[in-house]
């Protein structure tokens, strides 16, 4: 059935009725929802430690039961970001993530070599660095790869990006960390994750007593001329037609 267009007089009339019952309905309590935001990555980060994984400590030598490292924790925090975020990652992007993210298939030979060649030293002290192969940078690697990240300067780095950075030991070896910024005050930033030794809650116990485990850990000084940094935003991948 044809419906006949409003007369011009009626229209003001039907828009003040539409105001009032929109206007009755916010004094009865009944506001409009805002858009869901996406998840975040700390937001994500915390509910793993306080459900899959809550009473883990930090793996030793040899791998046992409820035990985590810095790199499964930080894998297994991207895939449920991924997943909230509408993102499914296939089996063998899981492997190539994980792999990426741990450094797995680089001998130490090889990683001690590219570190030994990119530090830029001063009387025997690191004070730069000069370029890395792309895998040396772990995460930021493996999120940008995968289409679900963002290089960060370190300088611009915000509470929920992700970090991995290079260190070096007394030794004169290299190692390195991975975990989350979890805030950020005077150009020094707690991280978040798997930490074999310096979490927060841990810092008055004995080293012999430490179990290490998942929670807020070391600070990280984010302009550290010593340390190399790499940052990385979580970013999830357009779908088409968007």
């Amino acid at each position: 059935m044809n419906h006949l267009p409003l007369p011009a007089y009626i229209l003001p009339l039907v828009a003040t009725a539409t105001l009032a019952v929109s206007l009755s309905a916010q004094a009865d309590g009944e506001k409009p929802k805002p858009a869901a935001a996406k998840p975040q990555s700390l937001e994500v980060a915390r509910e793993l430690a306080a459900g899959k994984f809550a009473g883990y400590t930090y793996v030793g030598n040899k791998p046992a039961p409820k035990t985590i490292d810095e790199a499964t924790f930080v894998v297994a925090t991207i895939e449920a970001l991924a997943t909230k975020n509408g993102v499914k990652l296939a089996a063998d992007a899981k492997d190539k993530l994980q792999k990426a993210v741990s450094l797995d298939g680089h001998k130490k030979k090889d990683v001690q070599a590219a570190l030994v060649a990119a530090a830029k030293l001063k009387k025997k002290k690191v004070i730069g660095f000069g370029d890395l192969p792309a895998w040396a940078s772990g995460v930021q690697h493996a999120l940008v790869e995968a289409g679900l990240g963002e290089a960060i300067d370190a300088s611009k780095a915000e509470p929920g990006d992700f970090v991995h950075w290079w260190f070096q030991y007394k030794s004169g070896n290299w190692g390195y960390h991975v975990g989350i910024v979890e805030s950020i005050q005077k150009g020094r930033a707690v991280i978040y994750g798997a930490h074999k030794s310096s979490l927060a809650s841990e810092r008055k116990a004995a080293s012999a007593d430490r179990k290490g485990g998942i929670g807020s850990g070391p600070l990280l000084q984010l302009s550290a001329k010593d340390k190399k940094l790499f940052v990385v935003r979580f970013k999830a991948a357009a779908k088409k037609g968007d």
